[in-house]
């Protein structure tokens, strides 16, 4: 190689292809068609706008004092709505049979919901904390891979490190890049 000749990036490709420790993992590649995001999106606001007038938010306060019924006491409550109608008289009266009935239907036709929801809002989380693990990895793959390169003296690299060092303001110090990761030497 001629001296004169501006640095490539063969060195740096094959020393990255050769690391086994540089492998990135891919354990998920899914590509959404922009026609079933709409429509899923479609569903949720129609899913809200149908509950939105019986669904009621709840302050951090209240969610820490309230008493919460759990399945076990769904069950307990359902009897208790059995005897009530069986016997209303053993009510006290400052309880509205009608109010607690109408509760425990509530519960019984939303829990349904809530649980395909919430198994759907964890799997959501996850796939988008997954994608974006892996997304971040392999952006820092570059970002090295960039780095190396400008340091070799590769200009458009240089153009572009010095663009996207600026994610990590301040972060240099001794002993580590300007990433706040430990130099790769």
């Amino acid at each position: 190689m001629n001296p004169a000749d501006p640095p490539t990036l063969a060195p740096l490709t094959s020393f990255f292809n050769q690391k086994a420790c540089f492998m990135q993992e891919n354990r998920i590649s899914a590509a959404i068609p922009g026609d079933v995001i709409a429509q899923a999106a479609e569903a949720i606001d129609k899913a809200t706008g149908l509950l939105k007038p019986f669904i009621r938010g709840l302050s951090d306060k209240e969610r820490q004092t309230i008493l919460k019924m759990s399945d076990k006491s769904q069950a307990f409550g359902n009897k208790v709505g059995q005897y009530c109608e069986g016997y209303p008289e053993l009510a006290p009266g400052y309880l509205s049979i009608s109010e607690l009935q109408k509760d425990l239907e509530l519960v019984r036709v939303l829990r349904p919901i809530l649980n395909n929801v919430s198994v759907l809002c964890k799997d959501l989380d996850d796939t988008v904390m997954l994608a974006g693990s892996e997304a971040f990895v392999a952006s820092l793959y570059y970002y090295h891979s960039v780095k190396f390169a400008a340091e070799k003296g590769n200009v458009n690299a240089k153009t572009i490190y010095a663009d996207l060092a600026k994610r990590f303001p301040g972060r240099g110090s001794k002993g580590k890049g300007g990433d706040g990761t430990q130099d790769q030497k």
